[in-house]
């Protein structure tokens, strides 16, 4: 079907608008693209519409001139939101997110022109004035599609992030590795028997166990579940000699600051959401059932595509790490 609202976008943009609300490894995702729009000729600022709980990772950002927060849960902050969106007068606005709501922010927003994804769902690519035809593959390429659309140079991967904050209880003087076994899907998480295996493996490794989850009762870690925000969970994630992490949001934070890394990829596929890292060492098991996307595992063997994965290979993963060697 032939898009019906296809318009020639004004030329030489000078202010955009920027709409990637969530989750959090998709801004960092959508942070190259940033990047390249605010250095295309003519263009004066960037806002960015993002939701408040990923916002951190926009902070100090020289690309962005202001962050723009949706009030995804205060609905009663609506009209707020709306008069703050409308204020600016935009050239362009570009939706990442690809979804209804975010269609319609787009069209809520006072601009002159409006591109979208070809793969938008719940009908938002109806609310853009032009599609960009993206393939599939990871979502840091698919966003960059976006770029060749709109005739945007890209130069490089750039992905700018605070600096972070020391947490307390951080070991002094001394290299750590980072764990995190957590996910939002319970399918995700590293199992407890399987991680306690490849903590007692490396007793001369200092562990330091971040994310938001139940504590696993491991021993002889420095346990900070649930106990660090978003600025002290970048500064171990920067310092880290090696960072061992399930699929998820801290995952790509590790990937774009470029440290030693390895993932377990269980029930989702590393070739849409995996790290994008010349430095990470992805890990699977040849299970029939995966990749499912299930947040709910029916194999006999519960998360069974996790629990194959050698653990004695994350050992020698990590020591190659821990000694300053290469994972590639």
């Amino acid at each position: 079907m032939t898009h019906p609202l296809v318009k020639t976008p004004p030329p030489d943009p000078s202010r955009i608008l920027l709409i990637k609300p969530s989750s959090l490894g998709d801004v960092v995702h959508a942070l190259p693209i940033a990047h390249a729009l605010r250095q295309h000729p003519g263009v004066k600022s960037l806002d960015w519409v993002v939701n408040p709980e990923c916002a951190g990772v926009l902070a100090d950002n020289p690309d962005i001139g202001r962050l723009i927060l949706f009030p995804r849960h205060s609905w009663g902050r609506l009209p707020e939101f709306a008069r703050v969106l409308r204020e600016e007068r935009y050239d362009w606005v570009v939706d990442l997110q690809g979804l209804l709501r975010s269609g319609l922010l787009a069209r809520m927003a006072n601009a002159s022109w409006r591109v979208g994804m070809s793969d938008a769902r719940e009908g938002a690519r109806y609310l853009y004035d032009s599609v960009a035809q993206v393939s599939a593959g990871h979502a840091v390429e698919r966003y960059s599609q976006v770029l060749g659309h709109l005739g945007v140079k890209q130069e490089g991967w750039h992905f700018p992030l605070p600096s972070g904050r020391k947490p307390l209880g951080v070991p002094e003087g001394q290299p750590f590795a980072v764990l995190h076994p957590y996910s939002r899907w319970q399918t995700k998480e590293l199992p407890a028997e399987w991680v306690s295996q490849v903590v007692r493996s490396l007793p001369e490794v200092r562990w330091v166990v971040v994310g938001r989850g139940i504590p696993l009762g491991l021993e002889g870690v420095v346990d900070l579940t649930g106990r660090t925000d978003l600025r002290e969970l970048l500064w171990l994630l920067r310092e880290a000699a090696f960072v061992l992490s399930t699929d998820s949001g801290p995952m790509h934070l590790v990937a774009a600051l470029g440290r030693p890394l390895a993932v377990v990829f269980g029930p989702t596929s590393h070739e849409k959401t995996g790290p994008w890292s010349p430095s990470a060492r992805v890990f699977t098991a040849p299970v029939e059932c995966r990749p499912c996307f299930s947040r709910r595992c029916t194999n006999s063997v519960e998360r069974a595509c996790i629990r194959s994965i050698s653990a004695e290979e994350i050992v020698a993963c990590a020591r190659q790490a821990m000694a300053g060697r290469s994972l590639v």
